[in-house]
């Protein structure tokens, strides 16, 4: 069911218009800007988009008193590189930028992507885990990001699955209260 629901949603994500992904972003950055300032954090995480994710990149340049860190993989595991310059970065075996090195801290809210969520935070990634072996242990606030499209009433979960703490599409936010 999970391969179903990831073609779908893929398919979907490549079926928007390059004008309707615009227009959908600046509302991501509008809400995902608003939950950071609120958050009061200085430390984030933030993806690289690729296979057409919602772009948050321009939360950078309007956040400037963030310090922004994206997802290094490690073998199995993912840790966190802080933002030193496109140029200070590789792209990994799974094409997507990545910093050269993992620092020592940890996002205090983390921006994580995903091919489809469930209102319960529960998500469906690539099937590699990377997030969900990362978030079986972070105490940090959690977003998911997602279309609306591929926001389900409720995904198949298994044991391993770890659910974010909250998830934003372009029309709602939806999770557990959280400070922020």
């Amino acid at each position: 069911m999970k391969f179903d629901i990831r073609n779908f949603c893929l398919a979907y994500r490549f079926s928007l218009s390059s004008e309707v992904k615009r227009i959908i972003e600046l509302i991501f950055l509008h809400k995902t800007g608003n939950l950071v300032r609120k958050s009061g954090v200085k430390f984030v995480g933030i993806y690289y988009p690729v296979k057409r994710e919602p772009s948050l990149l321009k939360l950078m340049e309007v956040a400037e008193e963030i310090r922004f860190y994206f997802p290094v993989m490690k073998e199995k595991d993912l840790c966190w590189g802080s933002y030193r310059g496109w140029n200070r970065g590789k792209i990994n075996r799974y094409g997507i930028w990545e910093p050269e090195r993992c620092d020592n801290e940890i996002p205090e809210l983390i921006l994580v992507p995903g091919v489809a969520f469930d209102m319960k935070g529960y998500r469906v990634g690539y099937g590699g885990g990377f997030f969900d072996r990362f978030l079986e242990n972070y105490s940090g606030i959690s977003v998911g990001i997602v279309y609306d499209r591929c926001l389900f009433r409720e995904l198949p979960a298994e044991e391993h699955d770890i659910p974010v703490k909250l998830v934003v599409s372009e029309k709602k936010v939806v999770g557990e209260r959280v400070s922020v």
